[in-house]
């Protein structure tokens, strides 16, 4: 049975005091991270309670329940309340430790932190406190992107990969672009198509791609709309997701990510002369510029940006005949720890040079023509970077 978590987002009238100090009846050990800049570009406030198996064991199991309250600047109170069932402490008696993660979404400021732990059984009570600070990012040039949002969203317990979108949270980025002609802006996403040990590097490129892929969703231009088309070139699909400015929602989002583990492979197995996505990328950016309007074009396109596929046979640079006023590239590979392997951008040329045997074709090779600026994100600092620069150029169009 699954823990059960009870979100209340509103103002309590008493909320754990401070003045009672910490307290630990049952051994325990907590963490209280510093908030950390996500790619949502909000900061993910976490709490980690772990509690020894042995504890559990000497004490016979038990009925706990945690409590995590977060006060804001304004004295505003939220919860955050797990009741773990006595089926699950039983089960982790087994293990070396019972592990239980609260999480919320905060802006920049300061924050009080309470935690609370007790045995519905026995009446054992925990306590601890901590004052956390939310820090804005040095030479910030997105000062005004909180504008509106709650300062802080408690986030459920969701499967993945909704859990990347967080279709639950009110908030929205203030991503204002004072364009004064016309602007259709063409976001593409390649997702990701395979690894070596697949689960974790798809895993972790999803975890970056989606919240980003929400983030660019939510620019305001003054004078045009967003269109989100995805890139899966496993089987050799082009995926429109929003058309016509639709705002990015789940719902349109979803159909293209169901099972997105299938798509990766197992490096083992792959043969990358069978596997050839350039064609898919090609034909998405010719089917956006084909659309009948008098916008400015402007293409983003966000993923691994050196990744190599077999060439078609015959290929050519593709010609574009319709102008695009700007191109992005969001180059996103973020930081992976793959126990024990060096921790960093993993794949960026396929393994089998297919450049240099003259049997690839990168999507460098793709968007030359299209003279494009390229971000090199590793991390949620350099996203937010790259999206005020693009803000910036869009706002002279």
């Amino acid at each position: 049975m699954r823990a059960v978590s009870v979100i209340l987002c509103i103002p309590l009238v008493a909320p754990l005091a401070f003045a009672q100090g910490d307290r630990a009846d049952i051994p325990w050990k907590v963490e209280i991270a510093k908030p950390e800049l996500t790619y949502d570009q909000r900061f993910d406030l976490s709490v980690t309670i772990r509690i020894d198996g042995k504890t559990l064991v000497r004490r016979g199991g038990g009925n706990l329940e945690t409590l995590v309250e977060i006060e804001d600047s304004q004295g505003h109170v939220y919860r955050d309340r797990q009741t773990q069932s006595p089926e699950r402490i039983q089960r982790e008696m087994r293990r070396i430790e019972l592990v239980i993660t609260h999480r919320a979404l905060v802006t920049p400021g300061d924050y009080k932190v309470s935690v609370a732990l007790d045995d519905r059984v026995d009446g054992a009570h925990n306590l601890r406190h901590a004052v956390v600070h939310a820090e804005i990012p040095k030479t910030d040039l997105l000062p005004n992107s909180w504008d509106g949002m709650p300062q802080v969203e408690i986030l459920p317990k969701v499967a993945e990969p909704e859990a990347f979108f967080r279709p639950e949270l009110a908030g929205h980025l203030h991503l204002p672009v004072e364009n004064q002609a016309p602007v259709r802006m063409e976001v593409i996403a390649r997702l990701p198509p395979w690894a070596g040990r697949g689960y974790f590097i798809s895993r972790a490129a999803l975890s970056a791609l989606v919240p980003q892929l929400k983030a660019l969703s939510e620019i305001t231009l003054r004078n045009g709309e967003i269109n989100v088309t995805l890139i899966d070139s496993i089987h050799s699909e082009a995926i429109e997701v929003t058309r016509h400015g639709q705002r990015l929602s789940w719902n349109l989002l979803r159909p293209g990510l169901v099972d997105p583990y299938s798509n990766v492979v197992d490096v083992r197995h792959y043969d990358p002369l069978h596997r050839a996505g350039s064609t898919e990328i090609t034909r998405a950016i010719a089917h956006c510029l084909a659309v009948q309007d008098t916008a400015r074009v402007v293409v983003v396109y966000l993923g691994v940006y050196t990744h190599e596929f077999a060439k078609p046979s015959g290929w050519r640079p593709p010609v574009f005949e319709r102008h695009v006023e700007k191109t992005y590239v969001i180059d996103d590979f973020p930081e992976v720890d793959m126990g024990g392997e060096p921790t960093g951008p993993l794949f960026r040329r396929a393994p089998w040079n297919l450049q240099e045997s003259g049997h690839g074709v990168s999507i460098e090779d793709i968007l030359r023509a299209l003279h494009p600026r390229v971000f090199s994100v590793r991390h949620p600092a350099q996203f937010r970077d790259a999206l005020a620069a693009i803000i910036e150029d869009l706002s002279r169009i």
